[in-house]
């Protein structure tokens, strides 16, 4: 559009090379926020802002037991309990091309242990293209 603005993000943390990609859940969509006045006012105005917001993901991966020690090394200590963002290669939105997005952890990870392989779960932000 016209007059957007377009971030450009320095990419500091970069996604493991020896961690695999992770599956993602392609239900949820970025939402324009809407604003409302009070309802208590005589006369409601509603208007939108057509800004970028970030959007959720659910991606899982299936690891090997060396690789969840990386990835949770990864996670902890490279950034800090998965407060940092970081550069991610994804197939975002569905079908597209792959591309390195910055996204962030939103909250913890769960794991699960089955038959010699590690189960992680968790929700993403993407927050933005990298642009190198």
């Amino acid at each position: 559009k016209a007059g957007e603005t377009i971030m450009i993000m320095q990419v500091d943390i970069e996604w493991p090379a020896g961690l695999p990609l992770p599956l993602m859940d392609y239900s949820a969509q970025p939402a324009n926020g809407t604003l409302v006045s009070n309802p208590s006012d005589a006369v409601r105005i509603a208007r939108s802002r057509f800004q970028r917001t970030n959007a959720a993901i659910s991606v899982s991966w299936n690891f090997t037991a060396a690789e969840y020690s990386s990835f949770k090394d990864f996670f902890d200590a490279t950034l800090g309990n998965g407060c940092a963002q970081f550069s991610l290669s994804l197939r975002y939105p569905l079908n597209s091309e792959l591309t390195d997005w910055m996204v962030r952890f939103t909250g913890d990870y769960q794991s699960e242990y089955l038959d010699g392989t590690w189960g992680v779960r968790a929700n993403l932000d993407v927050v933005n293209p990298v642009v190198f």
